[in-house]
């Protein structure tokens, strides 16, 4: 009797669809408080105000939304990058923190985009 419990306890484990590995702390709503570019000679940083600033949101069901004049897209995760995908995927290196989130695209000069957390 106890070879078919733990028989059934394996079976019902390797049924159960995997969670993504995603870090949870991405979900919910940022603002975007500052940027940086470089035109090639330094870096710039600019802070953006709050009233202006553009809010994205992860959800649970792997969209992205109100990524700036963007329609909404799919995100998904590994240990080192955010892929976002809508008909092309565009990969990002990223940086998160319970309050803040850096987005860092192919940037030689170190360009990111960084978003705080709106609770």
């Amino acid at each position: 009797m106890k070879k078919v419990g733990i028989l059934a306890l394996v079976t019902l484990l390797m049924g159960c669809e995997k969670e993504q590995a995603y870090d949870a702390r991405i979900y919910g709503k940022w603002r975007l408080f500052e940027y940086s570019y470089s035109p090639g000679d330094r870096l710039y940083t600019v802070p953006v105000a709050a009233d202006t600033a553009e809010i994205i949101e992860f959800t649970r069901n792997e969209n992205v939304l109100n990524l700036g004049n963007v329609p909404s897209q799919k995100f998904s995760m590994d240990d080192s990058h955010l892929i976002l995908t809508n008909k092309q995927s565009y990969k990002f290196a990223y940086k998160l923190s319970p309050d803040t989130l850096w987005i860092i695209p192919p940037c030689v000069e170190g360009c990111h985009s960084a978003y705080v957390r709106i609770r």
